[in-house]
């Protein structure tokens, strides 16, 4: 029996935790304000868009994820219900503290639209997984239906299809929306998935994916300086900077392969991890709410654009630090409010109350 119990994945659960931080890195840069504070050609300028790069990638990260946990798992719909409470709990709480503390900047079409996220798309990356989620099921049932053929043939043509076309002609006929879509969303899972199904972390070795990721983002931001500074290119040098581009594709790949093979063993280092794990997806939540979005985030880093490109690359990984360490204690107090008024669990019953009233019909 012990035997057949699943174990934890400490590796998926510790790239839950570097996603968001690289999530929080990219907002420290291009919404703190120190990427547009460079100035174009500078040592600060290479070292900021750098470190950009290098952490553009989350989103497919975070997307490849739930494909990879969820493939085999039965879809449970609380857990979305759980999300969008949680979501609309941060929508609340912010509107009714700054309405508050600054009732000058109180606007009524605005606040509305921080209480209904995903009607209004606040928060796009939650609107578009709530879509998607919706169709897992869906996804699943097919990916466990299909041979191992049929799952590569299935993830080469999404591959070809949705970036590597899609890149080289720099036309959407997938819908995909550089990324930002329920689409892309979709493609990621279902290739997460499929890496699940065909045992690709057993197949590559750590060091060729880590370096894999790197050769990636050092290919397009060499494109990108190069292009800037030398000129004669015919097309852009942001061309390849999409979540969708072949190169980021590829890079996110490599990257979250290379966490799906780590053997996380000691103790204290699983501990941290089972702290930190839960609490990711409330720092995207709490940071980039519209309030917060606006009234402090908004070009709150532009100092760090001042500093030598070593303090540059530092500051920007402490401010990010602290942003990740200040959002994860504000959700852990949540987490014990929801425990305590039992919100999953009030969530659970009512889905399983649901499924058995659509069973007891159906018979």
């Amino acid at each position: 029996m012990a035997e057949n119990k699943p174990t934890r994945n400490y590796g998926i659960d510790l790239l839950r935790i570097a996603s968001m931080l690289m999530i929080a890195t990219l907002h420290t840069l291009y919404r703190g304000g120190a990427l547009s504070a460079v100035e174009a050609g500078t040592a600060q300028y290479y070292v900021a868009y750098s470190i950009y790069l290098l952490c553009y990638i989350a989103v497919n990260l975070y997307a490849l994820i739930s494909g990879y946990v969820g493939v085999n798992g039965k879809t449970k719909y609380y857990k979305l219900a759980s999300l969008w409470v949680q979501v609309e709990f941060y929508c609340v709480l912010f509107t009714v503290i700054f309405a508050f503390i600054h009732p000058e900047i109180y606007k009524f079409d605005f606040t509305v639209n921080q209480l209904f996220p995903v009607s209004t798309k606040h928060y796009w990356y939650f609107t578009a997984y709530f879509v998607m989620f919706l169709f897992t099921p869906y996804f699943n049932k097919i990916l466990n239906s299909l041979g191992k053929r049929q799952l590569m043939m299935l993830g080469i043509i999404l591959v070809f299809l949705s970036t590597l076309w899609s890149t080289v002609w720099q036309m959407d006929f997938m819908s995909v929306e550089r990324g930002y879509s329920a689409v892309w969303l979709s493609v990621l899972y279902i290739l997460g998935g499929i890496a699940k199904k065909l045992n690709f972390s057993e197949k590559a070795k750590s060091g060729w994916l880590l370096f894999g990721y790197f050769i990636c983002i050092a290919f397009v931001a060499c494109f990108k300086f190069f292009g800037e500074k030398y000129g004669g290119i015919a097309i852009t040098p942001n061309y390849f900077i999409s979540y969708n581009s072949f190169p980021m594709f590829a890079g996110a790949f490599c990257l979250f392969l290379f966490f799906t093979r780590l053997n996380i063993k000691g103790a204290t280092a699983k501990r941290l991890i089972g702290f930190f794990a839960p609490v990711s997806f409330g720092v995207y939540i709490i940071h980039a709410n519209g309030f917060i979005w606006k009234y402090v985030m908004q070009n709150a880093f532009t100092p760090l654009a001042e500093l030598n490109p070593v303090l540059l690359a530092l500051c920007t990984a402490l401010s990010a630090l602290a942003i990740y360490l200040i959002c994860s204690a504000i959700d852990w107090l949540r987490i014990c409010l929801f425990r305590a008024i039992k919100v999953d669990e009030r969530l659970k019953s009512l889905e399983d109350k649901i499924r058995l009233k659509l069973s007891d019909k159906k018979n």
